[in-house]
């Protein structure tokens, strides 16, 4: 296989399973550059500017290793934001990163339908934690590795680590976010619906980062509309890392930034 063959994601994959401390030292490294620098890691960030967000309450749902609560502290003046990690050995690893931040809260549950505990599975291959594909889907965790993810794959090298997490829905917690970031494996729909009082009272624009047709048009269901953010324009129906869903009302505050 020629260099010109080789898939660039695939084989960073490949490699950091193999050498885990160098995905590690690579987090550590992205967290204080961002932090000291207040770039956006993603740009589809960017479009959290253009909203009355100053000093509102933010939702990191699937906070995973902080690079949300980075760039919404980037991108938002004095942003209050409470992350969501169920994953036991990611909340504890934020907790201790921002035990300082009167600003940051973390929470080790899952958002759901109603109040229950769940089963979290979290792949593993060749022994490295994929932590940011653990879900309360086993589907979803088990099929995530393969041979189009790997080159070299053993299907006999991949694991599921599975814990028990509490879960508890969103309008349990009477809270009143102005937006919402959803990060988590596409139980999107389990976790909103638990927040149906939520999204009708305090009416927030919601990130995602899995625009699946059931979630949009669940979304759609409940008035919002689905964009990208792309050169700082938002595009209808245009996939990006991050997607996002407004109301009208919020779509009324950027109308110079719709494309047609």
């Amino acid at each position: 296989m020629g260099l010109s063959g080789v898939n660039i994601k695939k084989a960073l994959r490949t490699a950091q399973v193999q050498f885990p401390a160098l995905v590690e030292a690579k987090f550590a490294f992205h967290h204080r550059f961002f932090k000291s620098t207040g770039m956006l890691y993603k740009s589809d960030y960017g479009g959290l500017r253009h909203f009355d967000l100053k000093g509102k309450l933010l939702l990191d749902v699937g906070a995973n290793r902080g690079q949300s609560i980075v760039a919404f502290k980037n991108a938002v003046k004095s942003p209050k934001i409470i992350a969501f990690e169920p994953n036991p050995r990611l909340a504890a690893n934020l907790v201790e990163r921002y035990r300082g931040d009167t600003d940051i809260s973390v929470l080790d549950l899952a958002l759901c339908a109603a109040e229950k505990e769940f089963t979290l599975h979290i792949p593993y291959y060749r022994d490295f934690m994929l932590d940011g594909l653990a879900s309360l889907k086993l589907e979803e965790a088990r099929d995530w590795p393969n041979a189009e993810r790997f080159y070299f794959f053993n299907p006999r090298k991949v694991a599921i680590e599975t814990c028990h997490v509490k879960g508890r829905p969103l309008d349990s917690l009477g809270l009143h976010p102005a937006l919402i970031k959803l990060s988590i494996q596409r139980s999107e729909i389990e976790a909103l619906s638990g927040a149906e009082e939520t999204l009708k009272s305090s009416r927030p624009i919601i990130m995602s980062a899995w625009p699946w047709p059931a979630l949009i048009d669940f979304l759609a269901e409940r008035g919002y509309s689905y964009y990208g953010y792309v050169g700082g324009r938002f595009v209808p129906r245009h996939r990006s890392y991050m997607n996002w869903f407004l109301l009208d009302e919020h779509s009324a505050q950027i109308p110079h930034l719709l494309a047609s």
